[in-house]
């Protein structure tokens, strides 16, 4: 699945060969850092015409783009190639993290099929984006998270702290994860009342038995020096800690106030059901054209819904703590949104919450398979529509050029136009 994953994502990754939708700023500005000019890590007027910098997220989704600049050049492949990686990485990923969660290889598996097939995640790991890093960060924070509960070891819990930092370091809205993180732990150790030795050189160790403080030294420290780290860089670069502080501030600010129009944002509410793709791309080729749209797979997405419905009653009636903890993450990465200060969204801003979704349909592929007799077969045909669903958009959702006549076909709801 990981081969596949990473065949089909890595196929034709040069095309577009220029920037198009937020590589202009992405892209543009991982490219400044890869050459270390200090414009790369804060706002300085006077980009190129068609560029502008990027400064209103943190910097590490970049600071990974632009590794791929310096390896591969300031081209297409550059650009992508780290997205690229993180989105296979995924299908990886998301195998162990629902392993770990319901002790279900088989539902670990069908996660990891719905996983790569997701057009979401296909569209958002060959673009010079930040999304899939903050996504892929998540599920690591997750999957260490579950580590920890399920074998009490505490370096699992230093690497959900680490991996929950460096999400926070690509984008604020990692917070809603750490959020999360917290709370599931703090409920965890006060069930179970576990203390812990923490090695030093003297004397010899302290042990940590009040959860507030694991929790405080763990999933708030360690994320905090993880998110000061990525900004080493930008002191490097000439900068001083009182810049730092005003371009946190600068940052929160720009999103309070963002209050700007486009044709193709959409509200919280819409996500789920998917009422508003984003057009990225346009390219006319003669009678044909090639489109790009950051669209889900609507029969993952659609059945989906339904799914996490049938999980939040299933947890509360079966007292499935796993099923709970997979609804209540996909609650932890959407429903903030509700209140967020920003104004201007778009449904990628719903992608964290996917994975979750995923994870829900999972199980319950695993309920039916289990069964056995003819529950085997819906299965089986659940995962080939999720399929060929996923071949149906793909000309949509990597540019493949298709006849102008035919982009009709694609566009089931009239909001999608």
């Amino acid at each position: 699945m990981f081969i596949f994953s990473l065949a089909v994502k890595i196929y034709d990754i040069r095309k577009p060969d220029r920037y198009y939708f937020d590589e202009i700023y992405f892209a543009f500005t991982a490219n400044e850092m890869a050459q270390w000019h200090k414009a790369g890590w804060r706002y300085v007027p006077g980009a190129p015409k068609g560029v502008a910098y990027e400064w209103t997220h943190p910097p590490l989704g970049k600071e990974i783009t632009a590794i791929g600049i310096k390896i591969f050049g300031n081209n297409p492949v550059g650009w992508r190639i780290f997205q690229v990686l993180f989105g296979a990485a995924g299908t990886i990923i998301i195998y162990f993290l629902v392993t770990e969660l319901f002790r279900n290889k088989l539902a670990g598996l069908f996660a990891s099929v719905i996983y790569t097939f997701e057009s979401m995640t296909f569209v958002l790991s060959r673009i010079s984006m930040v999304d899939i890093y903050l996504v892929t960060f998540m599920q690591l924070s997750l999957l260490f998270l579950l580590r920890f509960i399920n074998y009490k070891k505490l370096k699992s819990l230093a690497a959900s702290g680490f991996f929950i930092g460096c999400a926070i370091s690509v984008k604020w809205n990692g917070i809603f994860g750490l959020f999360f993180l917290c709370a599931i732990t703090l409920l965890y150790l006060s069930y179970t009342q576990e203390s812990f030795k923490i090695p030093v050189i003297k004397p010899g160790f302290i042990r940590i038995k009040n959860p507030v403080s694991t929790i405080l030294l763990f999933l708030i420290i360690l994320p905090l020096f993880i998110y000061f780290l990525t900004y080493i860089p930008f002191l490097l670069t000439g900068n001083s800690f009182h810049d730092l502080l005003i371009l946190q501030r600068s940052m929160y600010y720009y999103h309070k106030n963002l209050h700007a129009t486009h044709p193709y944002s959409s509200l919280w509410w819409q996500w789920p059901v998917m009422l508003k793709p984003v057009f990225m791309y346009l390219k006319p080729v003669g009678n044909n054209a090639s489109f790009i749209y950051a669209i889900g797979n609507p029969f993952i997405w659609w059945t989906g819904s339904l799914f996490t419905v049938a999980g939040l009653i299933y947890s509360l009636v079966r007292r499935n703590l796993g099923v709970l903890l997979a609804v209540m993450g996909l609650l932890a990465f959407w429903v903030p949104w509700i209140i967020s200060p920003r104004a201007l969204t778009f449904i990628y801003h719903f992608f964290p919450s996917v994975t979750f979704m995923i994870i829900i349909t999972a199980y319950f592929l695993s309920l039916l398979w289990q069964r056995a007799g003819y529950f085997r077969y819906l299965v089986c045909i659940y995962l080939l529509v999720a399929v060929i669903t996923f071949c149906y958009f793909y000309p949509i959702t990597s540019g493949y050029p298709v006849a102008k006549k035919n982009i009709d076909s694609y566009m089931w709801i009239k909001s999608w136009r």
